[in-house]
This record gives structure tokens, C-alpha cells and sequence, in this order.
């Protein structure tokens, strides 16, 4: 487990984007969080929460135009929404992929949501 901390950056209403969410719940994270929301001139704040030990939402992600899915690296949000505000945060033109998010209770994994990311890049 990690520093169970991460950081939501915060947009004003009818923005492009609500919410951004650009690293998982870890200490350094917060501080690259932080960095992000200084440069943004949209931004209206950003909250450091609290990740929920008892439960939290995993996401599996890894950078496709680098590495395989097999390397992918897990980040932890309270939310699945913090999740795909993170793909999103991210994603960079596609190049940022995820396998699957768990939603996990009390350490058991209650729900799983995979990602088949060949299947968005073929489709027809």
C-alpha cells in the first residue's frame, strides 16, 4: 500500500474538464500533483484526499508507446470516477493505457472492469 494520499485538481463549472487527477496515492504524487495545478491557469484548487484503506478503486495502467501491458503499475483512488479522471489526466493522445480497475473492500476484490485496449485501437 502507499502513502494513501492523492491529489484532485479542480476546474471552474462549464470547463472543459471537472476534475483532473494526475498521479495515485503516493507522497511523491502529491508533490507532481501540485506541480501540475501551479501550471494550469484553469485551475481553481486542488484537495489532497485521503485514500480509504477499507475502500479504494485500482487502476492498472501503463504507457503503451513504451512499455506492455505486463508492466503495467497500479494506482489507487477512492473512486472508479478518480480513476478515469486519471486515464483521462494522462492519456496524452492515447499513448496512457490501462488493463483493468479493481474495486476492492476490506482487501477482498469485490468488482473487476477490464480494459481490452487492442480491441479500441481495431476496432472497425
Amino acid at each position: 500500500m502507499t502513502q494513501h494520499k492523492y491529489g484532485v485538481i479542480h476546474y471552474p463549472e462549464n470547463s472543459y474538464r471537472d476534475i483532473c487527477v494526475p498521479d495515485g496515492a503516493d507522497e511523491v504524487d502529491i508533490g507532481s500533483a501540485y506541480a501540475w495545478y501551479e501550471m494550469d491557469d484553469d485551475a481553481i484548487y486542488m484537495e489532497v484526499l485521503n485514500l480509504n484503506p477499507n475502500d479504494y478503486w485500482v487502476g492498472y495502467f501503463f504507457y503503451n508507446d513504451m512499455e506492455g501491458a505486463e508492466d503495467a503499475c497500479p494506482v489507487e483512488c477512492n473512486t472508479r470516477e478518480h480513476l478515469d479522471a486519471h486515464w483521462e489526466s494522462n492519456s496524452g493522445g492515447g499513448h496512457y493505457d490501462c488493463i483493468r480497475y479493481e474495486h476492492r473492500v476490506n482487501d477482498d476484490v469485490i468488482d473487476t472492469i477490464n480494459h481490452d485496449f487492442y480491441d479500441l485501437y481495431n476496432e472497425e
